[in-house]
């Protein structure tokens, strides 16, 4: 088993809606910004469509050279040589990032010099050059960590990560994309995280496939169960995210581990899902790659006409987008197909050109300058991530600050708020206390007064009393000194006669 697994670049793309993007680019007729929003809908479209991002990146070039916007004109320029890395015009492609670099560099404006190198970067790793690659990538990590941009340094720190795993060197192929999602878990960004766990799967089946061919069945069976975990959570991500061009290259990861496990019905199952997949998001890389793994488990199968079928149809297509990996694997393959069908010399001629596509690949002048690149790199890739700790430490203490501040402010709030409270209370106190005092004295006037009328009262039936006494006295003086009534009458009657 020889197959070619499906590693997730990380572009940067512009992540808007296409929807919104369209809205501005017919409502707006600011120059400046339908630059931006062709720019933007090209970035959106260059792997799905890359024929028309480069109709809409060609546009807003025409747009900003009418207007004499260089800034315009470079990002048009790196738009374009990204629609031609999607159509494997590499020559092309690169011409078109040196012209924009050109631009960036007399700006001296480092975030498009920086996006320029990753973007070189990759032409590089997809034309097999590892050391130019990683120059490249070690030179755009060294700009963005300055500016501080931790997205862009991520992102190259996986992008490295993809070369040691080609190479072989799966220890620091997974440093890089462990210190890559913690640095995208700090961002939040789970899309990036799950490309790099699906790359952290490609390690543990490279190393299953490896002892696979070295008839170390136990170990490759262990190999693949790891990879697995890594792909489902690749996966998972990738369909919570949206992002299908990652679900459809985890379909073939996992279809290969099906295969390692001796799961063919499955394995071919998930090989024509994500065959399916990249053909309709228009994955051209993945898609040579997909046919060529399918046309080597037909081969095992001893199915050769079917799998003569496919690894022609994967040459081709990793011909066709320039794809070196691609194309090397598609080539071995055809020299092992047609000896097994013993025509020799097809065998030797496809044999011929794997080897000398492979001596360009991994010489040892190339090796020896990806150690020195490694070397040159390791500080300023521990060093970012530092910064990224140390950023989020920052953003983490301004935090507490701030809540800290809110929290001061709510305290001296609300003391001064019990404090006005208070004295209202207080006043009120007072003032009942005064109303209250107030009252206590009306009441003891009123008390005082009543005692006054009780004892004036007191005194008139004193005087009262006295006075029907003096009279009663009078009365009985008068009745012992008068005669009474009927003595008068008598004396009267008796003077009548």
């Amino acid at each position: 088993m020889f197959s070619v697994l499906l590693h997730s670049i990380t572009f940067g793309q512009n992540t808007s809606a296409s929807d919104s993007l369209k809205n501005v680019l017919f409502t707006t007729k600011q120059d400046t910004t339908r630059i931006l929003t062709l720019a933007a809908l090209a970035g959106k479209l260059d792997l799905s469509d890359p024929d028309s991002a480069l109709m809409l990146s060609q546009q807003a070039l025409k747009i900003a050279q009418k207007i004499d916007w260089p800034k315009g004109v470079a990002t048009s320029f790196n738009c374009i040589a990204t629609a031609h890395f999607r159509k494997g015009d590499y020559t092309v492609s690169m011409n078109y990032q040196k012209r924009a670099m050109a631009i960036w560099d007399s700006l001296k404006f480092q975030k498009g010099i920086a996006a320029t190198y990753s973007g070189i970067g990759l032409i590089y790793w997809r034309q097999g050059d590892h050391p130019k690659a990683l120059e490249n990538y070690f030179n755009s990590i060294r700009i963005e960590r300055a500016r501080g941009d931790s997205a862009a340094v991520a992102k190259s720190i996986g992008n490295v990560g993809i070369i040691y795993a080609e190479r072989k060197q799966y220890q620091k192929a997974f440093e890089n994309y462990k210190t890559a999602i913690r640095m995208y878990t700090v961002l939040g960004r789970d899309k990036d995280i799950a490309r790099n766990y699906g790359n952290m799967g490609i390690i543990f089946s490279t190393q299953g496939i490896e002892a696979f061919n070295n008839n170390d069945l136990v170990k490759a069976s262990s190999f693949a169960r790891q990879s697995l975990n890594y792909y489902f959570l690749s996966l998972q991500l990738a369909q919570k995210t949206g992002d299908y061009i990652l679900v459809g290259r985890q379909y073939g990861n996992i279809a290969i581990d099906y295969w390692q496990l001796g799961m063919s019905d499955s394995a071919l199952y998930f090989f024509n899902r994500s065959l399916e997949m990249q053909k309709s998001s228009g994955d051209k890389a993945a898609v040579s790659n997909t046919l060529g793994n399918i046309g080597e488990m037909y081969m095992e199968a001893g199915k050769l006409k079917e799998a003569e079928k496919y690894l022609q149809e994967s040459l081709t297509a990793s011909a066709e987008v320039n794809d070196a990996s691609g194309k090397l694997f598609a080539l071995k393959q055809l020299a092992v197909l047609y000896k097994k069908k013993e025509n020799w010399k097809l065998a030797m001629d496809y044999y011929q050109q794997y080897d000398g596509l492979k001596d360009s690949l991994y010489n040892e002048s190339k090796s020896q300058e990806v150690g020195r690149l490694e070397a040159k790199a390791s500080f300023d890739q521990e060093q970012a991530l530092a910064d990224l700790n140390h950023k989020k430490q920052i953003e983490v203490a301004a935090e507490r600050e701030k809540q800290q501040v809110i929290i001061s402010i709510a305290a001296v709030s609300s003391f001064l708020i019990i404090l006005i409270f208070s004295v209202f209370l207080f006043n009120r106190y007072k003032k009942t206390q005064q109303q209250k005092k107030i009252i206590e004295q009306q009441k003891i006037i009123v008390e005082t007064s009543k005692l006054e009328i009780e004892k004036q009262k007191e005194i008139v039936e004193d005087k009262q009393r006295e006075i029907i006494d003096s009279i009663h006295y009078a009365r009985r003086i008068q009745n012992s000194i008068l005669p009474t009534e009927k003595y008068i009458e008598r004396n009267l009657n008796r003077l009548k006669k």
